[in-house]
């Protein structure tokens, strides 16, 4: 019942801004006639109309960016999606034909494979590229979305360059065996997608535990510092010598298991080609602030409050049984 309530939040906070839609419109458009129509006097007409119709939606797009700063990380994530949307485009097309019966060609099949072989490759590394770069622990959420997301379009997309691959060689000689060929591609899309998602889950609930861990041990290190300060001298002398010293040690520890899950890539074990769940700068100054909170207690409430971010974006992906 959230999800849905947060989703007709999001298409509320859209509705003054439907013309951003119209730069998707004139895109769509103007790549159908480029590829599909062709450079007749007819394609060239719905080029021209695609192209006034996306400038049409160009302010709209400023306008609903610049009413938050949130919002002016993501230009590069948008520009993204719409090269993918493009490079997608031809495949599709060509998908189209071949479920609907029409002759599909050896350089059809070869544009295809090269458009997906080269998603499968880039998509990944680019994520990495325009990935936000301010505001990441209240980015955190769509962070973790977008990794599993665009990891599954990737995988999709090395799968379909295979599948057109197979297609070149099989297609035209021998198409009997492409069936049992495209239910094993299925299945293996499935195989990684679930694996992809049950990565994501099983990172998430793991930081969620090791997050709860060092909140509780802050909270008994701000015991001990209360308690402290209520206490005479030489109580307070014999009290933090048999209290004080253990949970500062506890609270190093915590901090040594969360930094490994931060440092863990979510969407693949293959670091080059994987987002890291937060970037190595912002774990630095999260170490800084926790070790800041086990020596002065002022700075424990932002520790707190950051980690407590990390918390609430783990927390709609908890599963125990991942």
């Amino acid at each position: 019942m959230e999800d849905w309530k947060q989703a007709i939040g999001r298409l509320r906070a859209w509705r003054p801004h439907w013309r951003v839609s119209f730069i998707a419109i004139g895109l769509m458009m103007a790549t159908i006639a480029a590829f599909g129509i062709g450079l007749n006097p007819i394609g060239i007409l719905f080029i021209i109309a695609g192209f006034i119709i996306g400038c049409c939606g160009i302010p709209a797009l400023g306008r609903f960016v610049g009413e938050s700063e949130m919002r002016k990380g993501n230009d590069n994530v948008g520009m993204l999606i719409v090269l993918l949307c493009s490079a997608a485009l031809t495949p599709i097309l060509l998908a189209v034909d071949i479920l609907l019966g029409r002759r599909v060609d050896n350089y059809g099949l070869t544009l295809a494979a090269f458009y997906l072989g080269s998603v499968y490759f880039a998509l990944p590394k680019a994520m990495l590229w325009v990935e936000p770069k301010d505001f990441h622990l209240q980015r955190l959420s769509s962070r973790i979305r977008r990794a599993a997301i665009f990891r599954t379009i990737a995988n999709g997309a090395g799968i379909g360059a295979v599948a057109a691959l197979l297609s070149l060689r099989f297609l035209a000689t021998y198409p009997a065996p492409l069936i049992s060929i495209t239910l094993t591609l299925m299945v293996a899309m499935a195989v990684v997608t679930h694996k992809t998602f049950a990565r994501v889950r099983k990172l998430c609930t793991q930081i969620y535990i090791d997050v709860q861990e060092l909140l509780r041990n802050l909270d008994d290190l701000a015991d001990t510092q209360s308690v402290g300060r209520t206490l005479g001298r030489w109580q307070l002398k014999s009290h933090t010598n048999n209290n004080r010293p253990e949970r500062e040690k506890a609270v190093h520890r915590s901090w040594d298991s969360l930094q490994l899950d931060l440092r863990t890539t979510m969407d693949s074990g293959y670091r080059l080609f994987a987002m890291p769940f937060l970037p190595d700068n912002v774990i630095t100054d999260l170490e800084k602030t926790v070790l800041a909170a086990v020596a002065d207690p002022e700075a424990a409430s932002r520790a707190q409050r950051e980690l407590r971010m990390i918390l609430n974006a783990c927390a709609a992906r908890i599963d125990v049984l991942a």
